[in-house]
């Protein structure tokens, strides 16, 4: 029954029979497609199907052949293959073995590659104490559970180290449906697969980590700790490109910090009139008044007679400046000093190249940038550059200034102690600055 006009298929299945020597009545036999072993003692032990078909990611895929071949590991008991969705209607292969011992991801992975294509290999593995049966004997598919991550993927867990590697875990933990990844535990080995990787590729452009990466890049780099140190040394190759300066403080400003974005510290100054004033009778921008007494502030702190400071105030172009605090005797020499190297032709750099680069700071180190507030919107990308972000925005009567830091490097009480350093500085120079000089 069904094989009826359908010579194909009939020649598929009733095959010449080995062991018919030359009894025609017994010249045909026909493929089951069962799957069964013999056994030490002679008997043949029923395993499953052959023909359960299914096609997955464009492939089709005889769940037969992989039950097959965890059969051949020594190991291996019993072994069942399925095919599952996930919560997004993405199909996967999930494997159920019997083992005398735990069987790492890798071992199996590994086992299964000797013989079969990589789009074979199982997401999931679940080890049983004994496959579910039906009444006839027959393993009960219906009867599965649900892959709970029970195999160990081999790798020791090591939290993350860095905020790559943070973000990195957060992603797969996402696409791959696991609570808790370490920087050493293998993307294939957690069940991910070619179209894991393409959605982790646009996850990666999203956050900003994917700027020259190709999705080979990832599939070379399959560890957080990896493709994080893969990440890293293109963006510090892009970066060595931008003429950034660091600028160091003092040891105490650093620490464990915490992760919940960005801390932010908003403040407005009295006098922006009086700010104005002081600018004309220089010749110079209301900024300049206003960075000089950052400069200024940054170089007690520090120690430094040349302080490093980037500063957006046109277009999208960010200069990047250095100011020689010991060249100078005053603040309106400062002023000066400050709107000459702001309009030099050098040292600058786009906004757009800026947001796509990560920084690998010295010790003790950060990259302070400060900018006209209709210029800029902070992204998360920025902080990877910037680890201090000062907005000043001229109101009718005040400047307004808004401090974003990364906290997750800089100590929030120290922060705070620096930004009532520079409003108490910014202060006393609109209140006691001689505009007659």
């Amino acid at each position: 029954r069904g094989y009826l006009n359908r010579p194909e298929l009939t020649a598929e299945k009733f095959v010449s029979n080995p062991f018919s020597g030359n009894d025609p009545d017994y010249a045909v036999m026909y493929r089951t497609g069962d799957l069964a072993r013999w056994m030490p003692d002679g008997n043949i032990e029923y395993l499953g199907r052959l023909d359960h078909q299914v096609k997955i990611r464009g492939f089709r895929i005889e769940l037969g052949e992989i039950e097959g071949q965890l059969l051949k590991h020594k190991e291996i008991k019993e072994a069942v293959v399925t095919a599952r969705e996930d919560n997004g209607g993405n199909k996967y292969l999930c494997g159920y073995i019997v083992s005398d011992r735990e069987l790492t991801v890798a071992e199996l992975r590994e086992h299964i590659l000797k013989d079969l294509p990589d789009y074979m290999v199982p997401a999931y593995f679940v080890r049983l104490e004994a496959m579910p049966l039906s009444a006839n004997g027959k393993a009960d598919r219906k009867q599965l559970p649900e892959p709970n991550g029970s195999i160990q993927t081999g790798a020791e867990y090591v939290e993350p180290r860095n905020e790559v590697e943070e973000k990195l875990a957060a992603i797969w933990q996402e696409l791959l449906q696991q609570d808790k990844i370490g920087i050493h535990d293998n993307f294939f080995d957690l069940g991910g697969n070619s179209l894991l990787l393409i959605r982790m590729h646009s996850r990666l452009e999203a956050e900003g980590l994917a700027q020259d990466i190709k999705v080979t890049d990832i599939f070379a780099n399959p560890t957080v700790s990896k493709l994080a140190e893969f990440i890293e040394s293109t963006a510090i190759s892009d970066l060595e490109e931008l003429p950034i300066k660091e600028l160091k403080l003092p040891s105490d400003y650093f620490g464990a910090g915490t992760a919940n974005g960005p801390s932010t510290f908003k403040f407005r100054l009295e006098g922006v009139d009086k700010a104005k004033r002081i600018a004309k009778s220089v010749n110079v921008e209301v900024e300049d008044v206003f960075l000089s007494s950052y400069a200024y502030l940054m170089s007690q702190l520090s120690g430094s007679q040349e302080i490093a400071v980037q500063g957006l105030f046109e277009g999208d172009k960010i200069k990047s400046m250095e100011v020689p605090i010991n060249k100078v005797k005053d603040f309106q020499n400062l002023f000066k000093l400050v709107n000459e190297i702001k309009n030099q032709d050098t040292g600058s750099y786009s906004l757009d190249k800026a947001e796509k680069a990560s920084l690998k700071r010295s010790e003790n180190a950060v990259v302070p940038l400060f900018y006209r507030s209709e210029l800029m919107t902070v992204k998360p990308e920025q902080l990877r550059v910037y680890d201090i972000l000062v907005e000043i925005k001229e109101e009718e009567n005040h400047v307004q200034f808004k401090c974003q830091f990364n906290n997750k490097r800089l100590r929030e009480d120290k922060m705070q102690h620096l930004i009532n350093g520079y409003v108490k500085l910014s202060q006393q120079l609109l209140k006691n600055y001689d505009i007659k000089n």
